[in-house]
């Protein structure tokens, strides 16, 4: 209906103002009239357009990870052994947060700028992704072929050393982002001590598709609905006055 909505090309502005400014100044220190200023629109135009600042950052944040989560789920469920899974689910949480570094900053931080239901929501969407590296990790030494002495401190080690990578990489660096993936799948193996047939698994004895496959899904499931999605979260959202 005219009028009622933003196009998607305001959406797209407010979002990615959005979201470069709480990845850059965290939420908190990020006021309405900064966004407004990003998007290249009055103050009043986004109130109009958008509910509080904190539905917002529910919008981006719940887009994320559920995209996050969908990629990750379908490579590790395409896999066949415990190997296999676990090394595609690192090279899909590598590709993501390398690929989409502000909203992998966003998530990691600002969960605690959430309150009441927003908060609960978000925080049940990362402990669904993070159990099911749990899983896989669980299933690969109930079958013999991970060593672990302790699932849960494997879990937080490779979840940072994955998280991590939105610090650091960049496109124009000496290595792609598939060769990082591949390589921080070659750690998570060797944490996580597996072996077949008394010999350390590597990623080239792994029947697995090539990272670039992963990248694709990725892209996909990010970029499918992304601004759209979250204005059409914001449509039934309470107005916030200026």
């Amino acid at each position: 209906m005219a009028g009622s909505e933003p196009s998607i090309s305001t959406a797209q502005r407010v979002t990615a103002s959005a979201l470069r400014l709480f990845a850059s100044k965290g939420f908190q220190a990020t006021g309405i009239r900064d966004i407004a200023e990003g998007a290249g629109m009055s103050s009043a135009a986004l109130y109009y357009y958008m509910g509080t600042k904190e539905h917002l950052l529910l919008g981006i944040m719940r887009h994320a990870l559920t995209a996050w989560y969908a990629s990750t789920r379908q490579v590790v469920d395409e896999s066949k052994g415990p190997a296999e899974k676990l090394c595609n689910f690192v090279r899909a949480h590598v590709i993501c947060s390398g690929l989409y570094t502000l909203e992998s900053a966003v998530v990691d931080t600002e969960t605690r700028s959430l309150t009441g239901d927003n908060r609960v929501e978000i925080v049940s969407l990362r402990d669904r992704y993070e159990c099911l590296m749990y899983d896989v990790l669980r299933s690969g030494e109930a079958a013999g072929v991970f060593t672990i002495a302790d699932v849960r401190l494997l879990r937080l080690g490779l979840l940072e050393m994955c998280n991590g990578v939105s610090r650091w990489y960049s496109p124009s660096g000496r290595s792609s982002i598939e060769t990082v993936a591949d390589t921080f799948a070659e750690f998570s193996l060797a944490a996580a001590r597996a072996r077949r047939g008394g010999r350390p698994v590597r990623l080239a004895d792994l029947d697995v598709k090539p990272s670039a496959h992963i990248v694709n899904l990725v892209r996909q499931g990010f970029e499918a609905k992304s601004a759209a999605n979250i204005i059409e979260q914001m449509a039934s959202m309470p107005r916030v006055v200026a």
